[in-house]
């Protein structure tokens, strides 16, 4: 896998043009491509993944790592 394949846990932005959401990545997968990850991602709470048959999967180019601001 590539260097900058992004962990399992974090919560990451999906970007795809059926769907946009707030999620937790719970799976990495590549394939013989280094440069081409999926991501298996589950929605956080309060959050929806609106494309049927996506099972969870979505491309590298449709996942993006935020940066969650906590104020205490």
């Amino acid at each position: 896998m590539a260097n900058d394949t992004l962990p399992v846990g974090i919560i990451v932005e999906i970007d795809h043009p059926r769907t946009s959401f707030l999620g937790k990545i719970t799976e990495v997968s590549a394939t013989h491509v280094i440069d081409d990850v999926w991501y298996r991602v589950e929605p956080i709470p309060g959050e929806k993944d609106q494309q049927q048959g996506s099972k969870g999967w979505y491309h590298m180019k449709h996942v993006s790592e935020i940066d969650l601001l906590i104020e205490s």
